[in-house]
Parts: structure tokens; sequence; C-alpha cells
């Protein structure tokens, strides 16, 4: 399963080859509340509330939230060695899920800073997409497109749900297409069913390979354990 790992070699790689020795200035990430009566005071001060989605998600039938937030320094708009006259925003995000309360207000259920990855390269897009509540499930959706430095681009897909006290990864999905020879492939897992899907194709539409495996029984991950979006390395599978 090669294939599968090389995506994040390749993009780490891309990254480095283009803009050496350009990393954004150095972040602290700042403690978020434990419980608040609005939304807005999951929110520290000198970030912004990017993003929100409203649901479910602890089956106590209250609409919870997920927020992203983003930093908003000055600072962290930096020019790359690439591009010195050309600016790009390197401020970092977090990821908040809080749960409502009977009595009203909110609950820290939990905070994440790296699953949405800082951009630190000005030839690559912003990396987050967008963040979804459907049917108890969280879900996380993130791209990657390099202007400079890589022709693989692609499409991220995460889905949470909270079990045993954290939010388990249920379903991961990676889209991407070469651009320089048209080559695609696609991974699509479900933890639950623990079955994984991987095809390789063509963009004209047709498959080259299309395996469906089984993976080996294991704990969900936590949605704190994954790291880097862009750069998870999906669980091998057992032989077919």
């Amino acid at each position: 399963m090669k294939r599968l790992s090389g995506i994040p070699l390749l993009l780490s790689a891309a990254a480095a080859a283009q803009d050496p020795g350009t990393e954004p200035p150095p972040v602290t990430y700042p403690a978020v509340v434990r419980q608040s009566s609005t939304l807005a005071g999951f929110v520290p001060k000198g970030w912004v509330l990017e993003a929100k989605a409203t649901g479910d998600l602890n089956r106590d039938k209250l609409p919870d939230a997920a927020l992203v937030l983003h930093m908003n320094d000055p600072r962290n708009f930096v020019a790359g060695a690439f591009d010195p006259d050309r600016k790009y925003n390197s401020n970092p995000r977090m990821l908040v899920v809080v749960f409502a309360r009977k009595g009203g207000g909110y609950a820290l259920a939990v905070a994440d800073h790296q699953l949405i990855p800082r951009l630190e390269n000005q030839n690559q897009d912003d990396p987050f997409d967008e963040v979804k509540i459907a049917n108890g499930t969280l879900r996380l959706k993130l791209h990657v497109f390099m202007s400079a430095g890589g022709w693989w681009m692609g499409d991220f897909h995460y889905a949470f749900r909270w079990r045993d006290g954290g939010f388990k990864l249920i379903g991961y999905d990676r889209d991407g297409i070469r651009r320089n020879t048209g080559e695609t492939d696609r991974v699509s897992i479900n933890y639950l069913t623990r079955t994984m899907l991987v095809e390789s194709g063509n963009i004209d539409g047709s498959t080259d390979s299309s395996r469906r495996h089984r993976l080996p029984r294991k704990p969900l991950l936590d949605l704190t354990k994954i790291g880097d979006g862009l750069m998870f390395y999906p669980d091998e599978p057992d032989e077919p």
C-alpha cells in the first residue's frame, strides 16, 4: 500500500522544494474556556469565528456546535522565498466543538489545532473548505492545490462521531488527480465496517484498478490523535 502513504510525502517534499527557509512565525495557542453562555465566548482574544456548524452530536436532542477559529495576527502575513513581494496568510486555525447544556450555554467537548493544518507555503491554496454536522456526524473537508511545486491535487473528507468520551474517526475519503499525467486515485474507508476501497484510474473516467480490503480490528482513532489532516496515513489493510 505504498500508493497511499506516498501522497503526504509528495506534499511535504513539494512544499520544502518550493519554499525553503520561510517558516511562518511561531505562535502560542490560547486555552479555550471550558464553558460559556454563548458561542462567542469560546473565541479567544485575537481570533475570529470563521465557520460554524450546528446539530446534535451527543444524542441529547440539543443543538451542539462545531467552530473553526482563525487567528487574526498581522505578523502572520508573511512573504515566501519563492515570491518575496507576495504575502500569504499563515495564521493558524483551531477546531472547537461544544455541547449545548440543558440549562443553557455550552460546554467544551474538544479543541484541536492540528487537524486543520496551518498554511506554510505561499504556493499552496488555503486547505480549509468546510465543517458540517449531519445526522449526528461531524464532517470536515480539506483540499490540496499547489500553484507551483506539486502536480497532485485533491480533496480530503473526515467523518467523526462522539463515542467513549471523544470524537472518533468513522470515515475517511480522499480523491486526487495528478494534473501532469491525468492519473486519478481514490481511497474510501468506513472504519465502522472496517472496509477500504482503493481505486486508480484516469481523468477520462476510466478505472485501472479497484480493490476492496478488510482493515485490521483496532480501536477507533480519536480526532485529537490524527494530527495534520493533509498528512494522515490511513490504516494498512489486511490481505484480501
